[in-house]
């Protein structure tokens, strides 16, 4: 997986910065597969069952058009196999 190491968009101040960083991983994670395939937008889009529209919005970075929900039955579609890791932060004695 093409982890991001830190979120630019915390650092943003972004609300969402969460949702933001998984979206932007999972993202990064079809754009690779369709790299390797070499795929164009409409073959990914046939092979993914998938509208065109939104195969152009996950090349072009388009993040806020792309949910989540949709981005992992992409990359299920793709052959990936998707694993999550929730990390807690420690809490601090007072």
């Amino acid at each position: 997986m093409h982890e991001i190491k830190t979120n630019v968009f915390s650092q943003l101040g972004e609300p969402d910065a969460q949702h933001l960083r998984l979206r932007a991983e999972l993202m990064a994670e079809i754009k690779a597969w369709i790299d390797r395939e070499g795929l164009t937008e409409q073959e990914t889009a046939d092979a993914l069952g998938a509208a065109p529209q939104c195969i152009s919005d996950i090349r072009d970075g388009r993040i806020d058009k792309c949910e989540i929900d949709v981005l992992v039955t992409l990359l299920t579609a793709s052959g990936a196999n998707i694993e999550f890791l929730v990390k807690h932060r420690e809490q601090t004695s007072q």
